[in-house]
């Protein structure tokens, strides 16, 4: 595979990540606020980031090693979205 292509592929697999590893974080965080249980949070924490570290691993290994960068933007890139229209949101209530 060419490496625009895998640099394109890392950042889509990470974006992907990203949506899941926020809906994960999300659903975690209200199971946190209904229940109270922290050691679930804690343990939910430390899956989410064996599995998405283990597939940037994978794309700085297999592919250039520049595409692990890519891939970590992907993956944040949902999370900063998400700031960014909480912040809209926040700014139109008042």
């Amino acid at each position: 595979m060419s490496p625009p292509v895998f640099a394109a592929l890392a950042f889509v697999v990470g974006y992907l990540c990203g949506i899941l590893n926020l809906y994960f974080l999300t659903e975690a965080a209200r199971r946190l606020v209904e229940t109270g249980r922290g050691r679930a949070f804690v343990l939910s924490s430390f899956a989410r980031l064996l599995v998405f570290g283990t597939v940037a691993v994978a794309f700085a290994a297999k592919g250039p090693w520049w595409s692990l960068g890519l891939y970590i933007v992907g993956l944040f890139t949902p999370f900063a979205l998400r700031v960014v229209g909480s912040a809209g949101d926040s700014q139109t209530k008042r």
